[in-house]
């Protein structure tokens, strides 16, 4: 779901902490601790102007446009380069220049930017973003992203702020932090969905799944989960989730983006949110934080909701979910209802859901697996033919054989 206005909420939970008055800002597609899209403004060369979708990702060295969206828009020669993310597998991209974006009051013309294929990333996403708005924009600049009121600012404050000093290096952006003791330079990624990932797991700290998978630039990445006692931003976090796996140490939306947060990239400071009793705003603490191989296969005549490829000893596999099953529905959401968003939501909140798949002609009941893959192995429960309407359930369509 599209959040682009504040919600009763939210407004009441700035209120009650004494937040100050919100100002005008740029709408934004995001709730707390989540990942922010923006819309930005590019110049074509014909003088006319194009509205891209745009993933705020301070942990890209150069803005980033899907190769679909790109014509029209960069210019320049050209440079074949290998682009590397989280998982370090270089991808081909181009060097290109971009003519000119345009965000809010704020404009700037001739601007590095990685043309690349995108629909790695784009699988993941209710509506594909056209690219991430990378340091070569963002760089040297101070902005405010308030999760809360949903609203992207070049200027404001947040009312009490604590003081997060950052490191340049490369381009990049660092902040210390320490997980179970041993003290880490994570990078500061707002294009990261998760908590904290870290190279290894630090020495005694056991992961309680070695299957998981990311998705990003350069593709999946097999990651270990587990949980220690992180310290960062002042405060300590008892027993958070941590990922381990990938090239380096990143420090991700959901604690950069918990509440409203200054990115003065200039000063080379992070300012955070506190309440009236001197702690974090919103201690970033999500309930589920399961990921779930769910993604939209956009190469169908309508795009659907599939199951993606995933390890078998992943807990879903495990559950009965293969790779290539259709989603009919879950729990009460059928149709246009059925979104990665709402699935999201639904999961994160620890919802038991029942599952409707199509594998080949053959329906599938399942239920959910448990956040934690060692609980009750999930059997399937077969239906019957899904040709035939009387084998599913009646809030469920039955759907065209392929």
């Amino acid at each position: 779901m599209v959040n682009s206005s504040p919600c009763l909420a939210a407004l009441l939970l700035s209120a009650a902490l004494g937040a100050a008055q919100p100002q005008a800002g740029i709408p934004i597609e995001s709730r707390p601790g989540e990942r922010v899209i923006l819309k930005v403004e590019a110049k074509t060369d014909q003088g006319q102007t194009r509205t891209l979708r745009m993933l705020l990702d301070t942990g890209a060295r150069f803005c980033v446009v899907d190769r679909g969206s790109a014509p029209g828009l960069v210019t320049g020669m050209f440079k074949l380069l290998e682009a590397t993310g989280f998982s370090g597998r270089p991808r081909h991209a181009l060097k290109r220049t971009l003519i000119e974006l345009r965000l809010g009051q704020v404009s700037q013309a001739s601007v590095p930017v990685l043309v690349m294929d995108l629909s790695e990333r784009n699988k993941w996403q209710d509506e594909p973003v056209d690219g991430l708005l990378g340091m070569s924009f963002l760089e040297d600049r101070r902005f405010l992203v308030d999760p809360f009121q949903a609203t992207f600012s070049w200027e404001g404050e947040v009312a009490r702020p604590r003081t997060i000093p950052l490191k340049a290096r490369d381009g990049y952006f660092y902040l210390s932090v320490q997980v179970a003791g041993k003290a880490q330079e994570a990078l500061l990624d707002t294009g990261a969905s998760g908590t904290i990932y870290v190279p290894s797991p630090p020495p005694g700290i056991p992961l309680e799944t070695d299957c998981e998978m990311g998705s990003g630039i350069d593709g999946f990445a097999r990651l270990g989960r587990g949980r220690a006692d992180l310290d960062l931003f002042g405060e300590r976090f008892v027993r958070r989730p941590f990922w381990s796996g990938g090239s380096g140490a990143v420090l991700g939306a959901a604690f950069l983006l918990a509440g409203p947060t200054v990115f003065d990239l200039k000063r080379q400071v992070l300012q955070v949110s506190l309440d009236e009793t001197g702690r974090l705003l919103r201690a970033p603490s999500v309930p589920g934080e399961v990921s779930f191989p769910i993604c939209w296969n956009r190469k169908k005549p309508e795009a659907l909701l599939e199951v993606a490829p995933m390890p078998t000893c992943h807990r879903w596999y495990l559950a009965g979910f293969r790779p290539g099953d259709r989603v009919l529905a879950v729990g009460p959401d059928v149709g246009k209802d059925l979104t990665l968003t709402r699935l999201n939501g639904m999961l994160r909140d620890g919802q038991v859901l029942d599952w409707h798949l199509l594998r080949g002609r053959k329906a599938l009941h399942l239920r959910n697996p448990s956040e934690d893959r060692r609980r009750d192995r999930l059997d399937e429960q077969d239906e019957g033919d899904a040709l035939n309407p009387r084998s599913l359930p009646a809030t469920v369509a039955t759907p065209k054989a392929h």
